[in-house]
């Protein structure tokens, strides 16, 4: 039985990958339109939907949302979540379909042949050990938030194995842009992504199609974020992404 499901796994694996680089490559002269000709940013974002969208489909790989959120900020905000899967990157999309908005994650993506371009003009890459580099990446987050796009941060900084559904400690960089860029925190929690696609670098850890779950919390104001200190907010915002797992999955709250 545990060979089936591991053979099963390792499949959908297989197959997801297929499907994830088959509708990158189809939309990638698109991308490249949008770099270089068109040079509007929601333009890409309609493309990276149209990416998620049929990668989903064709994944089987579906959604329910609940909005706590009654309403979202005018200008463009911070958006962080726990990320305990691949499925959160392209589940993000279906969430927010109104709100344009781009990734900061670990700069070893531009390693990857082709995605570095995506990735090099419209995403930020962090680069935690090169200052220089840094700077760049945070110019670049102004120019994004000037020009409408909000910013998406997984404030645990990657996928950290072993932890899911428990969060692992918040690094402090989403926070420490919202304060310094006067601008809003959204936080989301997904509950069961992990469930569907676990571990992406284990090959026969769990993989299947399924239905995942996004609660999209109430977001934090400009005002709020501005009247506390920095572990104060990061605090906040780890409660409030945890409390529904908690819930869940009866754990005892992990706060850093």
């Amino acid at each position: 039985m545990k060979l089936l499901k591991n053979s099963f796994y390792f499949l959908y694996k297989l197959y997801y990958l297929a499907v994830f680089f088959a509708v990158f490559l189809a939309l990638y002269p698109l991308f490249l339109l949008g770099f270089y000709i068109i040079k509007n940013p929601k333009f890409t974002y309609f493309l990276h939907r149209i990416w998620a969208r049929v990668l989903n489909l064709l994944t089987l790989v579906f959604l329910i949302t609940e909005n706590k959120a009654v309403e979202l900020p005018k200008e463009p905000f911070i958006i962080i979540s726990n990320h305990t899967s691949f499925l959160d990157v392209f589940l993000m999309c279906h969430i927010l379909p109104d709100y344009p908005f781009i990734f900061m994650a670990k700069s070893e993506l531009l390693k990857i042949p082709l995605f570095k371009t995506l990735f090099k003009h419209y995403h930020i890459p962090v680069y935690r050990k090169n200052q220089k580099k840094a700077a760049q990446s945070l110019l670049k987050c102004r120019k994004a938030l000037k020009n409408g796009l909000s910013i998406v941060i997984f404030p645990e900084g990657g996928i950290i194995e072993g932890y899911a559904p428990r969060l692992a400690p918040f690094k402090n960089g989403a926070f420490e842009l919202a304060k310094r860029e006067n601008i809003a925190v959204l936080p989301i929690t997904f509950t069961r992504n992990f469930k569907i696609i676990e571990e992406p670098n284990h090959w026969f850890s769990v993989a299947r199609p399924g239905i995942a779950k996004a609660i999209v919390h109430p977001y934090i104001s400009r005002e709020e974020v501005q009247s506390m200190g920095m572990s104060e907010l990061r605090k906040k915002c780890f409660d409030i992404i945890e409390e529904p797992l908690r819930e869940l999955y009866g754990f005892k709250s992990t706060n850093n």
